[in-house]
């Protein structure tokens, strides 16, 4: 590892074992909270008092129910894609890996998702916030398959990949 590389690694500290997990469960009780959430407002009964907030949530759930329920079920699929995602450690960007890159000095940390993952979701796990990271990204082409210690340009700025998990 050149001096570069090390003291990179030295500014962005190495993600503890079990980082990626955390991260992994996290999202999962994302979406499955998501999915619960548009559930009971799919389903809410506003038998209320009649005010303008039950008739305004009333309206808002008849005019929006198809796209409410289309939601629904992407957010399913992505419960399920992210349920089944292999989660080894990885050496190179591929779907499953953490990744850790120096973006003009800030850590920007990326969670690699099949590529059948619909949302854009970040998370925060042990102060650290992490993106997910689409394939069908342009970001993801400019890192896939590269390695810790590789410099790239992605939209004209340098990047350096710090840590592959």
């Amino acid at each position: 590892m050149g001096l570069e590389v090390a003291a990179v690694h030295f500014k962005f500290f190495r993600k503890e074992e079990g980082f990626k997990e955390k991260v992994h469960e996290k999202l999962l009780e994302t979406l499955k909270e998501t999915e619960r959430n548009l559930r009971k407002i799919i389903t809410a009964d506003f038998d209320g008092d009649g005010d303008l907030v039950d008739v305004a949530n009333k309206l808002f759930v008849e005019n929006n129910r198809t796209a409410l329920q289309v939601r629904l079920m992407k957010v399913r699929d992505d419960i399920e894609s992210l349920s089944s995602m292999d989660l080894s450690r990885k050496s190179k960007v591929e779907v499953g890996a953490l990744v850790t890159v120096d973006d003009d000095g800030k850590e920007r940390i990326f969670l690699v998702v099949p590529e059948s993952f619909s949302g854009f979701e970040t998370v925060e796990v042990d102060g650290k916030v992490v993106y997910t990271l689409s394939p069908k990204a342009p970001l993801y082409a400019s890192l896939k398959d590269r390695e810790a210690g590789e410099e790239l340009y992605y939209d004209g700025e340098k990047m350096t990949i710090v840590e592959v998990v």
